[in-house]
């Protein structure tokens, strides 16, 4: 997801946010994210924001259909995400997924292309990859180990079937992040981990991919905009051919939603040479329609796409990465979507979205057990809006929690020795 990169280009416009007075301003420097530089782009935090509520969203709504049913009488709900205008929105929420790849793709495409277009100071790679270990490893295995330690104590209890379990193959299996390849199917232990699988290996390929940037402008461009399509269409009409090789849940299924990130990094430094204008109103309508754009392609299952015929399901993922490329720029060139996704809170909320991520899907299908038997008339779109605005402020403020013990710690570069030297003091003072 977009949120494992946190090395932010270093602009002149990117200074830390002005500190807040008064309650809400300690809260969000509490909140606040540990750059690398010590500068951030409020923008792309906006984004981070925009992709990981969209998630949680998606899962909402999904256990709010299948707990508002229990009781028998409201049959009609469980196929609300097709039937229901509120519900199929949320149930499309699944793009926030293809967000974070393209901005995984802008963030650890900057240095390079920074080096290669402007003469930047070249990349370290064992810097490069030191970093990612250090800043992403921590929080994923504390998630993944007390996930697996909370399925073996509490899984039989909330309903979780035998053959669902994970064992220590499974445990391992996504501590490496191989699951998807070694099994075919989601991680049994924390199911989003499919797509920090998928982050790993872009991770890992990042660097090579970015020699793109040392061909000519239009050669590059070209190249970018035809793999981009064509990697949507092969995507949306071919993803059976790579599910027969356990490959539809890897980098080969999903390198087109990063190039959308590689290409907006091209437009950010050539172009708007690293300082884009911001205030028109031509981009709030481009963003809004580029957020219409993108949800097509979060509902579109694999027997609608054959039903369809290919031409027709080969629209899909093209129409998402184009829509995807315009609200990056509408977040950065526009007025009320600029506003919007700068605010202080959204930023906040978005710069955590790694932690949130992470943790959400289990919390969310606790509380739904809870809330769900809170019922409102007899439409789903008003329950379903009311199971939100009862479940996700509670999961963001617990992720919170995560995010300040297990993760913030870790966006120091030194977070090793510092750690290492309480545990000295502590030793030295007992």
């Amino acid at each position: 997801m977009g949120e494992l990169s946190h090395a932010h280009p270093p602009t002149a416009s990117d200074a830390a946010p002005p500190a807040r007075a008064g309650w809400s301003g300690w809260v969000l420097s509490k909140l606040s994210r540990v750059t690398s530089s010590g500068r951030f782009l409020p923008e792309i935090d906006g984004l981070r924001f925009l992709a990981i509520i969209s998630v949680i969203l998606l899962h909402v709504s999904t256990v709010a259909r299948q707990e508002l049913v229990k009781d028998g009488t409201r049959g009609g709900f469980a196929d609300a995400h097709e039937t229901d205008w509120v519900g199929n929105i949320l149930h499309r929420g699944g793009v926030g997924v293809l967000v974070f790849f393209g901005i995984s793709g802008f963030i650890l495409a900057f240095p390079f292309a920074l080096h290669h277009l402007e003469g930047a100071r070249k990349v370290r790679l064992k810097d490069y990859f030191i970093r990612r270990v250090t800043r992403l490893e921590p929080p994923y295995l504390v998630a993944l180990v007390g996930m697996y330690a909370a399925l073996h104590l509490l899984g039989p209890r909330m309903g979780v079937p035998a053959e669902k379990m994970p064992g220590p193959e499974h445990l391992g299996a996504s501590a490496l992040y191989v699951h998807n390849v070694a099994f075919g199917e989601y991680s049994r232990v924390n199911g989003v981990a499919w797509s920090l699988e998928v982050e790993v290996q872009f991770y890992i390929l990042a660097p090579a991919l970015a020699l793109i940037f040392t061909l000519p402008k239009v050669v590059r461009r070209s190249i970018l905009v035809s793999a981009i399509l064509a990697g949507g269409f092969f995507k949306g009409g071919f993803d059976d051919v790579l599910r027969s090789y356990r490959l539809d849940m890897t980098l080969a299924g999903y390198l087109h939603c990063f190039l959308v990130g590689f290409l907006f990094a091209d437009v950010f430094i050539t172009d708007w040479k690293q300082k884009p204008s911001h205030g028109s109103w031509r981009w709030d309508l481009a963003g809004l329609a580029g957020m219409a754009g993108i949800l097509p392609a979060g509902g579109v299952t694999k027997d609608q796409v054959f039903a369809n015929g290919l031409s027709h399901s080969a629209a899909y993922l093209p129409l998402f990465l184009v829509s995807n490329f315009v609200v990056f720029c509408a977040v950065f060139r526009g007025r009320l979507v600029r506003a919007f996704f700068t605010n202080a809170w959204i930023a906040t909320i978005g710069g955590m979205c790694y932690s949130i991520y992470l943790i959400h899907q289990p919390m969310v299908h606790v509380l739904g057990k809870v809330t769900g038997r809170m019922v409102v008339g007899e439409a789903y779109w008003v329950n379903v809006l009311v199971q939100s605005v009862l479940i996700v402020p509670v999961v963001v403020a617990l992720c919170a929690v995560f995010f300040v013990l297990i993760e913030r710690p870790c966006m120091y570069k030194d977070w090793p020795q510092r750690l290492w030297s309480r545990v000295r003091r502590a030793a030295g003072a007992g």
